[in-house]
């Protein structure tokens, strides 16, 4: 009598629905991962333009409270007041808003105030730039102008600032005054532009009326 011979089962289709398992279960997990990693990023990306957004909020407040402020100040005030220059201009009708800041050259010492209003900051803010112009027109890209104060003898324009006749050029006691205008547009928006023009116009007119701030203690 023969005996019978033993029957071995193959492992090859359990190794194989083995490895299937694992490379399902490593993809399910990498797609996971993928979308979770991606809602993180959406939602990092998300808090960062809310952060953004908020603190140009917050500076856009500051600012019109500056503004305000300013105007409030300016509506009792007579002159515009150049302290650092020693010199005033009264204050004409289409002039009560002026914003003004100086600055020195330190070698030669020439103090210059750089100047523009509360009605240009709030048409900047209101006319926000688009991607292909230009609209900053900040105090110091001075879109009323510049005026510098200079010793006898300096050199302006290619000549001694004495020997010029040009009635941007005013001297008070010892020294001269000068005023330049913006050498170029600050804003390529024509809202903005339609503000700066005309008070560009009234301070260049202003600026004949340029004079000394009295000496108070001569008087007490």
């Amino acid at each position: 009598m023969q005996s019978e011979k033993p029957v071995y089962k193959s492992s090859h289709g359990k190794t194989v629905a083995i490895v299937l398992l694992v490379l399902v279960l490593l993809f399910t997990g990498a797609g996971v991962y993928l979308i979770y990693s991606s809602r993180l990023r959406i939602l990092h990306e998300l808090n960062d333009t809310q952060t953004q957004l908020q603190v140009a909020r917050d500076v856009n407040s500051q600012l019109q409270t500056q503004i305000t402020t300013l105007k409030t100040a300016n509506s009792h005030a007579q002159y515009i007041i150049m302290s650092e220059l020693g010199v005033r201009i009264p204050k004409t009708s289409d002039l009560q808003n002026i914003v003004s800041g100086t600055e020195t050259i330190a070698s030669p010492n020439q103090p210059f105030t750089h100047f523009t209003s509360a009605e240009i900051l709030t048409s900047v803010m209101a006319n926000p730039a688009g991607p292909y112009s230009s609209n900053q027109c900040a105090l110091s890209d001075s879109p009323l102008g510049v005026i510098t104060r200079y010793e006898s003898g300096s050199i302006v324009f290619g000549k001694k600032v004495e020997t010029l006749t040009d009635p941007m050029v005013k001297k008070l006691g010892s020294f001269y005054y000068v005023y330049t205008n913006s050498p170029s547009q600050c804003s390529s928006n024509r809202i903005v532009n339609a503000i700066i023009t005309p008070q560009q116009q009234a301070f260049a007119a202003a600026f004949a009326n340029l004079e000394l701030i009295p000496d108070t203690s001569e008087t007490q």
